[in-house]
């Protein structure tokens, strides 16, 4: 196999600057340029060093840990120990993924790779190499991005049970700091679930006293007029003791929530102060 010294570089130069900002983003650590780049060279360096030496494959795998460490060190600073390990079993963990892909595509197409020194011959050009990477990182990125926003929304979510017309209705709310709604005439919170949720309650006899009134409410997509209910009883979960409120309304928006339908009411702070 022929090894271009340049192109082993660049390829683990631009490889391991997409490892290690994945896994300092994966633990929000701040990321800054220099260290970045110099955590990525010296990857680049020791990915050139390491086919000269000709070792085995055990041997070569044993320097990899390291040479891992040194990386992971140098991307920048960890506020204890039990940080920068975290950051190097990251580190590790997309090695691996983004190099299984990696050796997936080649082998796949029957060109000479060889996975633990990241070196080829020139059967393909560099940039193709390069869009894979970089596909591969940005698809990494989205999943990480999707995992801290399931996280950020599940720590506001809470079990309701409420109680209209007699019957008992246990639905998941999603305690939103920006629902101030109340109704004026009573200072009654109003809680907001989509007409989805609200069809289920009419069809099972939970709005059969009718519309309690209507009131006028502001969103992103303009101004709409909101049919509202009066709850009879509400609990709301936090932890295994309920809030229990009985003054509390119920309005039904046209259409879902952006929330790909996780939650089924959209809570108002005033419910947790009541």
């Amino acid at each position: 196999m022929v090894v271009y010294v340049e192109y082993v570089f660049l390829d683990n130069f631009i490889i391991d600057l997409m490892l290690i900002v994945l896994a300092r983003k994966s633990l929000k650590l701040q990321i800054k340029k220099g260290f970045a780049v110099l955590s990525a060279t010296l990857g680049g360096i020791f990915a050139v060093i390491m086919p000269i030496l000709k070792l085995s494959i055990a041997l070569s795998f044993t320097f990899k840990m390291p040479i891992g460490l040194a990386i992971v060190f140098a991307s920048g600073k960890f506020k204890n120990v039990k940080e920068f390990i975290k950051c190097f079993y990251l580190f590790l963990f997309f090695t691996f993924s983004l190099g299984g892909v990696i050796t997936a595509f080649f082998w796949g197409l029957g060109l000479s790779f060889d996975p633990i020194n990241y070196s080829y011959g020139s059967q393909i050009p560099l940039f193709l190499i390069l869009i894979l990477v970089f596909i591969t990182y940005l698809f990494i990125c989205k999943i990480i991005k999707e995992i801290y926003k399931r996280r950020n929304i599940t720590s506001f979510l809470l079990k309701c049970q409420l109680q209209l017309c007699g019957k008992t209705f246990e639905f998941l709310g999603f305690l939103d700091s920006g629902n101030s709604l109340y109704y004026k005439e009573t200072e009654s919170p109003i809680i907001l679930c989509s007409q989805k949720v609200g069809d289920k309650i009419k069809s099972d006899g939970g709005f059969s006293n009718g519309v309690f009134d209507v009131v006028s409410i502001s969103t992103v997509a303009g101004k709409s007029v909101v049919p509202i209910y009066k709850i009879e009883k509400i609990l709301i979960y936090n932890g295994s003791s309920p809030n229990i409120l009985y003054n509390v309304m119920l309005g039904v928006i046209k259409g879902g929530f952006s929330s790909g339908e996780e939650y089924d009411l959209l809570l108002s702070p005033l419910v947790i102060e009541v």
